[in-house]
Order: C-alpha cells, then structure tokens, then sequence
C-alpha cells in the first residue's frame, strides 16, 4: 500500500476533480463508512491536452462502489471563438492596426 502513493509521487499524476460527490464507495447508504477509492491518474502532460475533463460518479446499480465516468466536456466551451466583423474593414485606421 506504500508504493501506491510514491508511484503516483514519482510520475507527477494528477487526481482529476470528481464532480457532484465526495465519495465512490460507501458500506451503506446510513454508513458513515465512505471512502473515494475509484478515481482517474492523468499525467501533467496530458491534463494539458485536456483541461476541461472532469469525473463525474454514475448511480450504483449492484454494487457499493460508484462507476465514474471521464467527461471531455464535448460541447462545452471555455473560451468563445473568433469572429471577424466585416464592420471592421470599415474603421479608418484598420490598415494601420493590422499593420502595428
């Protein structure tokens, strides 16, 4: 159970937020038995090539752990995209700015 923690120390893995939750397993739903244990490691490298991704738990079907599902957060937008107003061509010193 040590080599767990220094392995992820060792690889600079990030625990992703888990969202909508504080815990993936419970012995009940009365229990104050809880515990986080299902979870995704990323590397640093690869939170960068996907920073919206989230994990979010599934309800428990069978068993006393959560499922958790890795969300990409497709059709979610941080940031707006550019767009170019034709407007623009109109402004005096247009050439200028794009120019500078």
């Amino acid at each position: 159970m040590r080599e767990f923690p220094e392995f992820i120390d060792n690889h600079l893995l990030i625990d992703l937020p888990l969202s909508c939750a504080n815990f993936t397993w419970s012995r009940s739903e009365d229990s104050n038995s809880k515990s986080r244990l299902e979870r995704f490691l990323v590397s640093t490298s690869w939170e960068e090539l996907a920073p919206n991704v989230i994990q979010f738990p599934l309800p428990r079907l069978v068993s006393d752990h959560s499922p958790i599902l890795l969300d990409g957060g497709r059709g979610k937008r941080t940031r707006s995209p550019f767009r170019f107003e034709t407007m623009r061509l109109q402004a005096t010193n247009f050439g200028d700015l794009v120019a500078g």
